[in-house]
């Protein structure tokens, strides 16, 4: 079975790309709406223009952070692996790696 075949749920989703640049231009309308309504004292319309801004800013926020984190671990993955020739510690990140697949067997 191959990465295609797997079911993907809805959080899964918001990670895409697509989702992504559709909740950055969600946030940059409904944040100017939401700004104007504001300004003009239309405090229902900046309330109703600012939900939907806030969810747009979180899908961002969260696709901002995993980046990051996928960028951390691959940089710190690159760093690493000339340590792993050294005996003692490649024995240690085998033990950390094996706990760690065990508790992800178990969840």
């Amino acid at each position: 079975m191959g990465s295609a075949d797997v079911a993907r749920g809805p959080a899964d989703r918001l990670l895409d790309f697509w989702v992504a640049m559709a909740a950055l231009a969600g946030m940059l309308l409904g944040g100017s709406a939401t700004v104007m309504a504001v300004q003009t004292g239309a405090w229902v319309s900046a309330a109703l223009f600012g939900q939907p801004t806030l969810l747009c800013v979180i899908i961002v926020v969260a696709n901002i952070v995993v980046e990051a984190m996928s960028a951390t671990m691959a940089l710190f993955g690159a760093l690493a692996a000339p340590l792993l020739a050294i005996p003692p510690l490649r024995r240690r990140i085998e033990r950390i790696r094996a706990q760690w697949q065990a508790s992800s067997r178990m969840s």
